[in-house]
């Protein structure tokens, strides 16, 4: 197994395979790696599309791809095919593995942690969910991050993610995605209210009570938040995008709810209902 390259290796592969048209245009190859996400095979592809169309500049290819409803039509030649190769393996997943995937496809951030899987699937054991997703990493539709002394999280790189959202159209339903996010956003204010309990700061009272609330295990818990402080400082992103998240989806009282209970447990709030356009 390799990981993906980094931005100057996946540079230098492209300067492999296109030569010095590379470095002509530096700016314009770091952004085509960007855009094929520093996968091996769809740095491949790009180089031959500019083999074979040696009156294309690396720029021109590059405002190509920029669009990205059409970027995994333009990821083709011969039979070099990125989507071939994703449809491939989503084909190969088990419906529980496809759901989730789909889901994932409506997360404002491309890094998460294992637990989401639960809510969005709907499954309460931690163990099952998480299973579903180390399958989908075992066969690369996600990533995983290992960095020392934390817990791993996952990704999905942007090329999947594009497959995965023209999935979401295809197999999926309205009511299937909005109930896995609403399960979501509740899990998110449940972890946030919690953190704040056990941080011994009392926890601001929402002006409504909010219905949805989706429980994790106490032990998966226990887990997460071991360190509450800690918790917010790994998750403060995630909880941010949570928030918009259900601002976007008109879920307002959610949304405000979650911003009440987002907030630091020290003097120095990162996050407050002013902060907060719902």
């Amino acid at each position: 197994t390799l990981d993906v390259p980094d931005e100057q290796q996946a540079v230098a592969m492209l300067g492999e395979m296109c030569g010095p048209r590379v470095a002509a245009e530096p700016e314009a190859a770091v952004e085509l790696v960007r855009l094929c996400g520093r996968l091996p095979l769809a740095l491949r592809t790009v180089a031959a599309r500019l083999a074979g169309r040696r009156h294309w500049t690396l720029g021109h290819l590059v405002k190509r791809l920029q669009n990205a409803d059409r970027r995994l039509d333009e990821l083709v030649y011969g039979d070099l095919d990125v989507r071939a190769r994703l449809a491939s393996a989503y084909a190969a997943l088990s419906p529980q593995a496809k759901r989730l995937l789909r889901a994932l496809s409506r997360l404002p951030l491309s890094e998460f942690p294992a637990w989401v899987a639960g809510p969005l699937l709907d499954e309460k054991d931690p163990a099952i969910a998480e299973e579903v997703l180390e399958g989908m990493a075992d066969v690369h539709i996600v990533g995983v991050i290992c960095e020392p002394g934390e817990t791993p999280r996952f990704r999905l790189d942007d090329l999947t993610l594009e497959y995965a959202r023209e999935m979401l159209a295809v197999d999926g339903s309205t009511e299937e995605t909005s109930s896995a996010m609403a399960r979501l956003l509740g899990a998110w204010l449940y972890l946030a209210e919690e953190a704040r309990r056990r941080s011994s700061d009392p926890a601001r009272q929402s002006r409504r009570t909010v219905p949805l609330r989706w429980v994790l295990s106490p032990q998966l818990v226990d887990e997460l938040l071991a360190d509450p402080s800690a918790w917010y400082g790994r998750e403060r992103e995630a909880v941010v995008a949570a928030v918009c998240l259900a601002a976007e989806a008109g879920a307002h009282e959610l949304c405000w709810n979650l911003a009440i209970g987002a907030g630091r447990p020290d003097p120095r709030p990162w996050l407050s209902p002013n902060h907060v356009n719902s």
